[in-house]
């Protein structure tokens, strides 16, 4: 079966192959314009082979490197290596899609629970994840094999459980069920708000001025307000109180 980690190895190796295509270049001197005209490719079409993001085709990593006077022989051992590897992750990705038994979607929907009218962010947030995976055709293991969140901790976030505190999950998930911008961006709007922390409210205290009985006015403050009145009145009555009793 595909570990995750295999994919990032791959990665890692084309990451490693495109620098050193860079490091070769900076070597001989040339700049991407100048190197153009003696592989064969726009400057473009060079850049893109050196970003990182895919392994270049053979034909072209065989130019670049002959273009910057490298060892080709070297080179295209390594591309082949490289080619190799990613190709042995296809396969095992593949297998292990063939392989696993699909999980019906009457198996999901029992393991959802009922939610009452969503009031908070993360409950609107759950309905919302539901809907979308309904609009999706995907089995649940397909889903949880392309975004490596586990099935229990996607229903968990289908039943109002708590959220990752990244969006990076959620968001792989979204991209696992094709969800279109404006689906995601709602669904980002409503975890933003999920995950914020809860505003601290002060606690406010209402305090009655009366005189001979009688109420003269009524004071609403926040609490520590009136600590701060109260340590103060203190103080100053002290303060007074120890004028009086000093010896004249």
């Amino acid at each position: 079966m595909l570990v995750r980690g295999d994919r990032r190895h791959t990665h890692r190796l084309v990451a490693d192959f495109a620098r050193d295509l860079k490091g070769l270049k900076a070597t001989c001197g040339l700049s991407l314009r100048a190197l153009a005209p003696r592989a064969g490719y726009s400057p473009g079409a060079l850049s893109k082979a050196t970003a990182g993001d895919r392994l270049p085709s053979l034909t072209m990593t065989k130019q670049y490197v002959q273009a910057c006077g490298g060892d080709v022989g070297h080179w295209v051992d390594r591309w082949r290596y490289v080619h190799d590897r990613l190709e042995a992750v296809d396969r095992a990705a593949q297998h292990a899609e063939a392989t696993v038994e699909p999980l019906e979607r009457t198996d999901l929907t029992g393991a959802l629970i009922d939610l009452p009218a969503p009031e908070s962010p993360r409950a609107r947030f759950a309905v919302y994840l539901r809907a979308l995976y309904e609009q999706q055709s995907l089995p649940m293991d397909r889903i949880t094999i392309s975004s490596g969140v586990p099935m229990r901790e996607l229903v968990g976030w289908m039943n109002d459980q708590p959220l990752p505190r990244t969006w990076g999950p959620v968001g792989k998930v979204l991209e696992a069920f094709g969800s279109g911008q404006g689906e995601v961006k709602a669904l980002r709007d409503l975890y933003d708000m999920a995950i914020a922390p809860a505003k601290k409210q002060s606690r406010r205290v209402s305090v009655d001025v009366r005189f001979g009985g009688e109420l003269l006015v009524r004071i609403d403050t926040p609490a520590l307000v009136l600590l701060g009145i109260t340590l103060l009145a203190i103080i100053a009555a002290g303060v007074l109180t120890g004028n009086l009793l000093a010896p004249t």
